[in-house]
């Protein structure tokens, strides 16, 4: 397992959202380590009618 830095977050939405698929998350929860895998992204550009950003 590694953390990812500051610095992989440091892109534009699209880019980002295309890096994050594959990548797994990790949660320590009452002893117990969690973990997901990101199967699926969104992204949207500020000019998008669809962000609610």
């Amino acid at each position: 397992m590694q953390k990812l830095d500051k610095t992989f977050f440091d892109k534009d939405a699209i880019t980002l959202a295309k890096r994050l698929l594959g990548k797994v998350i990790y949660r320590y929860h009452q002893g117990i380590w969690l973990k997901a895998q990101i199967i699926e992204t969104e992204s949207y550009e500020l000019e998008d009618k669809a962000s609610h950003a």
